[in-house]
């Protein structure tokens, strides 16, 4: 153990009488770590903050068929008698219509809202999310709104909002109505009620110009069964011709997370080129080292010290480089991950594990780096004959 760390001492000395050189392997070390440790940090906090964004959903949209419409010459909508088919074929299942209104442009006091107006039955409507607060519109007068349009306009149970609508000649209509709720906002993908304004559906049917539904939602009371339920919907309305679209947004969320983690995973090893200069940089510096001290080496040989001991001062001398560089690299590296997870809210995803262990992966890669760059000079010294290092001039 004595001899060990006399060794090490050694090491250590030759690393302070060259300075100038060491600090800048040490530097090439610190940029490699903190690159790879930050961009690890901030990648997985963004994948983190989109997977719980986008959760799997338990339901699937079915839509009408753009071109089949087209050809057909007909309204791209789904039809009542549609919506019927589909509930004979998924009896067991939720079906919820929902359509826009471009009839209708919201505005409160002299501004235009810019939510869409959607239709949508009440107690559906409870059945894709929650009320932040009030209740759900029981009469042509009132409305409920999504929460994202809630917060951007300061909507509350309460405010007025009112409905324009061009008349039959031309001049517009008011029709005045009250928010008694104001919807969670969910983040979906499916159902878009988060930028919506939603009256009391039988009102806005009876009032707009309405011939069909832009989308049917289908909720699963069993997942694992979404397949074969999509399949049988399939099999009722697309017998004939493909007359309708059905849309698992969980595939499109997998798809987006795998190329999101490839995106990742891609960058991570852009970064890493950093830390491969920096390998490069200390082989350099060792190589040198070892050129320098053929003499010192030869004198070492020459009173009994051991070639492992010889091996284990070079490559200390690399480890130290390894370690200093990359404890000081791993700390930036924390910070900076700290201060960025700080500027967008997302302290939570910046303390989970798989968050805080890019840092030490980061530093892990810098130390074994390190380590492969000054393993061939340290063999190289070892293995030198005592007699020609003397010789050495």
């Amino acid at each position: 153990m004595t001899s060990q760390l006399l060794i090490l001492s050694f090491a250590a000395k030759n690393l302070r009488l060259h300075w100038l050189r060491s600090l800048l392997a040490v530097i090439g070390i610190v940029i490699g770590v903190l690159a790879i440790g930050y961009m690890g940090v901030v990648e997985n906090i963004e994948l983190m903050k989109i997977s719980d964004q986008w959760k799997a959903y338990d339901s699937f949209i079915i839509s009408p068929n753009y071109e089949y419409s087209m050809k057909q010459g007909k309204d791209n909508i789904i039809t009542e008698k549609q919506v019927m088919a589909i509930r004979r074929a998924i009896p067991d299942y939720l079906v919820i219509p929902t359509y826009t209104s471009s009839t209708f442009q919201p505005k409160m006091k002299k501004e235009f809202l810019g939510a869409m107006v959607m239709g949508i039955a009440p107690l559906d409507l409870a059945q894709v999310t929650d009320l932040e607060s009030g209740a759900l519109p029981r009469s042509g007068t009132e409305v409920v709104v999504g929460g994202l349009t809630a917060l951007e306009k300061n909507i509350k149970p309460g405010s007025m909002i009112t409905f324009v609508k061009k008349n039959t000649g031309g001049e517009d209509e008011e029709f005045p109505v009250r928010v008694v709720g104001v919807l969670q906002m969910t983040n979906r993908w499916d159902i878009f009620v988060d930028n919506s304004i939603i009256p009391y559906e039988p009102w806005l049917r009876e009032n707009c110009d309405f011939k069909g539904y832009d989308q049917v939602l289908v909720k699963m009371s069993n997942v694992s069964e979404m397949n074969a339920t999509m399949k049988a919907v399939s099999d009722e309305l697309n017998r004939r011709a493909s007359e309708i679209s059905l849309n698992n947004f969980n595939e499109f969320r997998d798809r987006f997370l795998f190329e999101m983690e490839q995106k990742a995973a891609t960058t991570t090893a852009i970064a890493g080129i950093s830390l491969v200069v920096a390998g490069v940089s200390i082989f350099n510096v060792m190589v040198m080292s070892v050129m320098e001290r053929y003499r010192e080496i030869g004198v070492l040989r020459s009173i009994g010290t051991r070639r492992g001991s010889i091996l284990s001062m070079f490559i200390y001398e690399s480890l130290l480089l390894g370690f200093i560089g990359s404890g000081i690299g791993g700390v930036c590296s924390l910070v900076l991950g700290y201060l960025y997870a700080d500027m967008i809210g997302a302290m939570n995803y910046f303390t989970a594990p798989a968050t805080l262990m890019q840092i030490p992966y980061a530093m892990s890669f810098g130390i074994a780096i390190s380590l492969v760059s000054g393993l061939y000079p340290a063999l190289k010294a070892s293995r030198l004959n005592p007699i020609e290092a003397l010789r050495y001039e």
